[in-house]
């Protein structure tokens, strides 16, 4: 008996290629968006499609390259995934108002810290994410290094809140190149650039292939820098390979 088709209806929406993190994408109406198709089940009313950069939300399954289906609205219960800018940097994490009424984005990765949502902050919801369609799964070769060092090495490494770049057998006990990471990242972008490069002439830090905004990003993530990319990349510089 031959099987049914499944007839599929499908509904253009608003699109932003920037991604999740790279500035705040325009709102439907604006003519800076393309569009995508997507199944009508999936869309409501005003939904956009971004796709995800950074591996902050590992854990919660989503991924580096993943496309989010979201509904734009201004408010979010706890424990829903939001698309959110802070100070006009745009990041996808999950909403969470504690007992006492402080609100926190919550990260999906050990490595990076949780964002407390004060008053005196520029943050608003721009978006409840509703589906998440993934791109081809891989590990980054980072990833499947770090996992067979874990089984191989495990006494070198045994801190598991340090730094993804700090070289497990580094020349310096790691705990204390993590603590010279998060007194520099506390001051300015020249202080913690140039902390970062001489850690990296020292062997203690290993940058691997990863671009400057690469490093930038996860780093303000981590330890919640509030200096901007620019100024940050003015010093910052990698040796060439």
């Amino acid at each position: 008996m031959p099987c049914a088709l499944q007839i599929v209806d499908w509904v253009r929406v608003p699109y932003f290629p920037c991604g999740v993190r790279a500035g705040l994408p325009a709102l439907p109406g604006d003519d800076t968006y393309e569009t995508i198709a997507i199944p009508r089940q999936y869309a409501c009313e005003a939904a956009f499609v971004i796709p995800v950069h950074g591996q902050s939300m590992r854990d919660f399954d989503f991924h580096d390259g993943d496309e989010l289906i979201v509904s734009a609205r201004t408010y979010a219960d706890s424990g829903e995934f939001v698309i959110a800018s802070i100070n006009g940097e745009m990041t996808v994490k999950v909403y969470y108002e504690d007992e006492h009424g402080e609100r926190w984005l919550l990260p999906g990765n050990p490595d990076y810290q949780p964002i407390h949502l004060r008053h005196e902050d520029d943050c608003r919801i721009i978006g409840v994410v509703t589906r998440v369609t993934h791109r081809q799964p891989h590990v980054t070769l980072r990833q499947c290094a770090r996992i067979l060092r874990s089984y191989t090495q495990p006494d070198t490494h045994t801190a598991h809140n340090l730094c993804t770049y700090i070289v497990p057998d580094a020349p310096r006990p790691v705990e204390d190149i993590e603590a010279d990471l998060v007194r520099t990242a506390a001051q300015s972008a020249s202080v913690f650039a140039n902390c970062l490069m001489r850690l990296e002439r020292q062997g203690c830090l290993d940058f691997g292939n990863d671009t400057v905004k690469t490093i930038f990003l996860y780093l303000k993530d981590r330890y919640g820098i509030g200096y901007s990319y620019a100024n940050f990349s003015a010093v910052f510089s990698r040796p060439q390979r």
